[in-house]
C-alpha cells in the first residue's frame, strides 16, 4: 500500500488487485481451490478490460504465490504490457530448489521488464540466476515520508521496571513458525520470575495450534496470550497501547 499510495502522488493511475487470501487459517488445498481459481478469474479479466494500462506490478512472497501470478503475468505479456516483478519473501530461494516451483519461478521472472531486489543481497542472487544487470533494480525497503513526520507526534506509555507496572509486549503477524514466534516463547522464559511481563500475540496462520500448544506446554499462559486475529483499523491503536512491539 505504501508503494502504491507512493505512485498514486506520481499521478499514476493504479488498478488494484488483492491477491490477499482472505481465510489464511485454512490450509487444506480442496477447500482453498474454489476461492483460488474465482480470484485467478478476476485477476485475468481485470487484466483484459484495462486493456489502456501500461504496466502490471506483481508482488512474489512465496509457495502458490509463483504459480497463482503466473497466468496474469503471462496474459499481461501477451498484451504487450510492461511486467514488473517484486520478490518480498526469502522462501523464494529454497523454492527454487523445487521442482514444483522452479518452472513458475524462472519463467515469471523471465517474461518480466523489471526485477525489483530489495538489496544488494537480491541483486547478486538474480544476477547469478542467469539475469542481465540492466533488468535488475534495487529499492530498499521504504517507509512514506508523512508516515515518518506523524510518527514524531506519536506518544506511548514509557516503562520503568521500578514502577511495579507489567511490560507488554505486543508481536502482530501470521502466526507461522519462520517468523519467529517460537522466539517469543524463548522471551517469555527468560523474563519468567524477573519482571511482571505480558506477550499479546496477533494473527492467524497454519503454526497456530502448535504455537497455542507450546505456550500450554511451556506453562506460559498468561504470560504469552494469543489474541487471533487483529482488525486494520484496530491495529495502531492496539499496538500504541504496548510498550514495545
Amino acid at each position: 500500500t505504501t508503494f502504491r499510495d507512493g505512485l498514486k502522488k506520481e499521478g499514476f493511475q493504479i488498478v488494484e488487485m488483492d491477491t490477499t487470501l482472505k481465510d489464511i487459517s485454512e490450509t487444506r488445498v480442496h477447500k482453498r481451490l474454489p476461492n483460488i481459481i474465482l480470484r485467478q478469474l478476476r485477476f485475468l479479466f481485470t487484466i483484459l478490460f484495462n486493456i489502456n494500462s501500461n504496466y502490471l506490478i506483481v508482488f512474489l512472497s512465496g509457495g502458490g504465490s509463483y504459480v497463482d501470478k503466473f497466468l496474469p503475468i503471462l496474459l499481461s505479456k501477451i498484451l504487450c504490457k510492461k511486467v514488473v516483478i517484486f520478490a518480498r519473501s526469502g522462501h523464494l530461494i529454497k523454492d527454487y530448489k523445487k521442482n514444483k516451483y522452479k518452472f513458475f519461478i524462472s519463467s515469471s521472472l523471465g517474461l518480466s521488464n523489471i526485477i525489483i531486489c530489495q538489496s544488494t543481497f537480491w541483486k547478486s542472487y538474480f544476477s547469478r540466476m542467469g539475469f542481465k544487470e540492466n533488468k535488475l533494480e534495487i529499492i530498499e525497503n521504504w517507509v512514506d515520508d508523512e508516515k515518518i513526520d506523524k510518527s514524531k507526534n506519536l506518544f506511548y506509555s514509557s516503562y520503568n521496571q521500578d514502577s511495579g507496572k507489567c511490560f507488554k509486549i505486543i508481536f502482530v503477524s501470521r502466526i507461522e513458525k519462520n517468523k519467529g514466534v517460537d522466539d517469543l516463547i524463548s522471551l517469555a522464559l527468560s523474563l519468567k520470575d524477573k519482571i511482571d511481563f505480558e506477550i499479546n500475540v496477533y494473527g492467524m496462520g497454519s503454526y497456530r495450534d502448535d504455537f497455542v500448544n507450546n505456550i500450554i506446554e511451556n506453562k506460559l499462559f498468561g504470560f504469552v496470550n494469543f489474541k487471533g486475529w487483529l482488525d486494520k483499523k484496530d491495529m495502531l491503536k492496539t499496538i500504541n497501547n504496548h510498550h514495545l512491539a
